[in-house]
Formats: structure tokens, C-alpha cells, sequence
């Protein structure tokens, strides 16, 4: 019973196998959906759109962090906690243009080997 499972499996593998260029053939043309051309365009447009929403929140969040310096008024818990919306501002900040400019050296690297 096995060995007829197993040559009927062989037969219709080999059908599928045989026949299946002969369908893809006449099967439609797939298109890219994508404006995007290869895959260092696509990574660059979706890091300017990053950076196009990035670049508004870091100025939010600095002037949030000099309102709250201003309103700390000497208090040091909340000297210290506009200390870090500044710094983790400008570490975001600097994550993102190193993102940009990562991608920009790899691009170049890429596209001087061709």
C-alpha cells in the first residue's frame, strides 16, 4: 500500500514538475507595485519620510526640554529631567541622520563597485 502511495506521489510530482514552466508561461507578467526601481531607492525614500517626521519631533522635544528648564526654576529633580528629554533628544536626532548617512556611504560604496 505504501509503495503504490509512493509511486502515485512520484507521478504526479513528475506531472507538476513536467508541466508546471508550461503554465507559468502563459501565466501574467508580474509588475513591481513599488515607484521604486531597486532596493537602495526604496531605502532611501522610506528614510526621508523617517526623517521627514523625525526632524519635526526633535524640535518638540527641544523646546520641550527648554520649557522644562526654564520652569525648573532650580529644582534639581526637574533640572535633571529636562537634562535627559535634551540628551535622549539629541541621541535620537543623531541615530537618524547616522541611519541617513550610513545609507548614503553604502549606496556610494555599492554603486562605485558597479
Amino acid at each position: 500500500m505504501i509503495r503504490k502511495l509512493i509511486t502515485i506521489w512520484k507521478k504526479v510530482l513528475s506531472f507538476f514538475i513536467m508541466f508546471f514552466p508550461l503554465l507559468s508561461a502563459h501565466a501574467a507578467v508580474l509588475t513591481n507595485p513599488l515607484r521604486f526601481g531597486s532596493i537602495p531607492e526604496f531605502i532611501t525614500a522610506v528614510l526621508n519620510i523617517v526623517l521627514m517626521i523625525i526632524v519635526p519631533l526633535v524640535a518638540v522635544f527641544l523646546m520641550y526640554a527648554g520649557f522644562l528648564y526654564v520652569s525648573a526654576q532650580g529644582n534639581a529633580t526637574q533640572v535633571e529631567k529636562a537634562h535627559k528629554v535634551f540628551l535622549w533628544t539629541i541621541i535620537g536626532a543623531a541615530v537618524a541622520l547616522g541611519a541617513m548617512i550610513l545609507s548614503s556611504a553604502i549606496q556610494g560604496t555599492i554603486n562605485s563597485l558597479r
